[in-house]
């Protein structure tokens, strides 16, 4: 038996926004300041006797998790999907992935655990030990979700109604799969006894998705087959046939699969464990005062109470006399919502990209493969940005149109090339690029580079950049 661990990465980052965006999802994101929710997620296989984890990631996020995978110095197959067609889309290429990896000429009996990147479990070795009992002791093929204890009558979730065993005290089988409940279903499942939170964590017997798959949603079926068939590999990425995968259906496996088949089962995960789906749900993450409020940053609060007030800047909040609110705030965007609301925030990034509210995909700290930059201010004719570039990183070797830049170092090395000339800046040096000509800046140093970036010119659009050579094959 081999256990395939996939971790679908393809979130859209409008849950948690504003500190989440579509440019930034929440799995990339440091909540406890050491490690990112994909990673936490990564370490979770640390003791899980496993194959090399494969992750599907969307496009436009797969320098960010290359970085976030060589700072924990894990290997990944890594396939990108070239548009969001939902779980069961993403779990087909991973299926048809695992079984190139180890065709049916090995006869190994393959599953797949397949997690979600952004998803906190709090004892790690509950979660091994119980992956390994479900794949040890499942004699016939089964399609396996993992079920959670309800603590509270959570409208978030939906939910899995437990029937009859499988294996004694382990693996149960579903009696039917329940949406997202109102308040009062919740209580009623939560008083019944035998519903569970459904977590979105799967151990599939892989042969026997692959079938399911083809007989209850076929066109995603034979369009992720033609798409996987056409793959090419760029660098550490699989690149998958665009056209073919365009022609899939967009599903959740719940909905493709587990609403549908005979062989679905469930086993329990008795720990502590949250999809991080809404403000709220980030409650056991932080300390509370004895007001049963939540304070991170530079908080100042006076005669208030159940509150979660998270800023991400050096400006000061103030709350007075409120209670029962979520205030969040960044370096461009204010989020005031009431605690019972939490799990409407999608609902308001949806609006705010019907409109075309910009802020509702991007963020003011855009990543880079080569580092980061920071928009600090920016007028007519002119943009002022922070710019860190990474050890041993470098930028494109390009040309601009319409706007000539100033680059001030202020931290760490710079190796400029400004047309044929080649030279070396360190802290408090400056140098001065003109419109037309050739430049390419990197950092030589073991430690970031931090400069700053002056821009003027008649356009100053980042569309203005032609490129010449690139290391990340952009």
């Amino acid at each position: 038996m081999k256990i395939f661990p996939v971790v679908m990465s393809g979130g859209g980052g409008t849950r948690l926004w504003p500190i989440s965006r579509q440019s930034y999802p929440k799995q990339f994101l440091r909540l406890n300041e050491n490690s990112s929710l994909l990673q936490d997620t990564l370490h979770r296989l640390q003791n899980i006797q496993c194959e090399q984890p494969i992750i599907i990631c969307n496009e436009q996020h797969r320098f960010i998790l290359q970085s976030q995978l060589n700072e924990i110095s894990i290997n990944a197959t890594i396939i990108l999907e070239p548009e969001r067609k939902d779980t069961a889309a993403a779990i087909m290429l991973a299926a048809l992935k695992a079984r190139e990896l180890c065709p049916p000429e090995k006869e190994a009996n393959i599953q797949l655990l397949i997690m979600s990147a952004d998803h906190f479990i709090e004892d790690n070795s509950v979660f091994a030990d119980l992956i390994h009992s479900v794949a040890q002791r499942t004699h016939q093929p089964l399609l396996i979700s993992l079920g959670i204890k309800p603590t509270s009558a959570h409208t978030g979730y939906g939910y899995l109604q437990k029937s009859d065993t499988i294996e004694p005290d382990l693996i149960y089988r579903i009696e039917k799969f329940h949406e997202k409940p109102d308040k009062i279903k919740a209580k009623e499942y939560l008083d019944a006894g035998n519903y569970y939170w459904n977590s979105g964590i799967f151990l599939f017997d892989t042969d026997l998705f692959l079938t399911e798959m083809n007989q209850f949603r076929p066109d995603i079926y034979s369009a992720c087959c033609r798409a996987m068939q056409n793959q090419t590999q760029e660098n550490q990425f699989i690149c998958i046939d665009k056209e073919a995968f365009k022609k899939s259906g967009s599903d959740s496996v719940d909905y493709a699969v587990m609403e549908n088949t005979r062989h679905a089962a469930m086993a329990i995960l008795k720990t502590e464990w949250s999809d991080i789906g809404s403000w709220d749900s980030l409650s056991h993450l932080y300390p509370k005062d004895e007001s049963n409020n939540i304070t991170i940053g530079r908080i100042h609060i006076d005669d208030v109470s159940n509150c979660f007030i998270y800023s991400t800047t050096d400006r000061l909040i103030a709350a007075q006399g409120v209670q029962d609110l979520v205030i969040v705030e960044t370096p461009d965007a204010l989020l005031v919502q009431h605690q019972d609301t939490t799990q409407s925030t999608k609902k308001l990034v949806n609006t705010l990209l019907k409109n075309k509210v910009k802020e509702a995909t991007e963020n003011s700290l855009t990543h880079r493969p080569w580092g980061t930059y920071l928009t600090l201010e920016h007028g007519d004719r002119f943009q002022v940005k922070r710019i860190v570039v990474n050890p041993d990183a470098r930028l494109s070797i390009q040309m601009h149109h319409h706007r000539s830049e100033h680059w001030v170092v202020v931290r760490g090395v710079a190796e400029i090339m400004i047309g044929d000339e080649t030279r070396i800046l360190t802290e408090n040096q400056s140098t001065y690029i003109p419109v037309g000509v050739k430049h390419c800046l990197k950092n030589p140093g073991k430690i970031p580079l931090e400069l700053i970036e002056v821009q003027s010119g008649t356009y100053l659009g980042e569309d203005d950049i032609v490129r010449f050579d690139d290391w990340y094959g952009r």
